[in-house]
């Protein structure tokens, strides 16, 4: 993270006020990845589960560099791309996508909404 002092003010805000489902969307940095926030990347930050960042940005524009980040669990693709979040109440899980231009699933991770609450 370039901003690690907001993270984790972010995450022990998480962690105290024990918010269970939090899922991160962002975007506006011309790339798609999946990033997973860990105990050992939050050093000591741990929100009592993991939070998944899915991040999908380029559908007009993309830039061929990216940063590094040792939280990403999936990608960087740099083509053009958007995301899209499916919440299944049945089967109480959450798909995260990125899909290219053409509709095609380029990264994929289905999480349990069991997953995402504090134990």
């Amino acid at each position: 993270s370039l901003f690690p002092a907001e993270r984790r003010r972010f995450v022990e805000l998480v962690k105290r006020t024990r918010a269970d489902g939090v899922l991160l969307i962002s975007g506006d940095v011309h790339y798609a990845e999946l990033s997973v926030l860990s105990t050992a990347a939050a050093a000591g930050a741990e929100p009592g589960y993991p939070l998944y960042d899915l991040t999908s940005s380029g559908l007009t524009q993309t830039w061929p560099l990216t940063p590094a980040n040792a939280q990403r669990v999936a990608g960087p693709f740099t083509r053009n791309n958007w995301g899209q979040v499916t919440v299944d109440w049945a089967s109480r899980t959450v798909d995260l996508d990125v899909l290219d231009a053409r509709g095609a699933l380029v990264l994929h991770r289905t999480v349990r909404l069991d997953e995402l609450k504090h134990q």
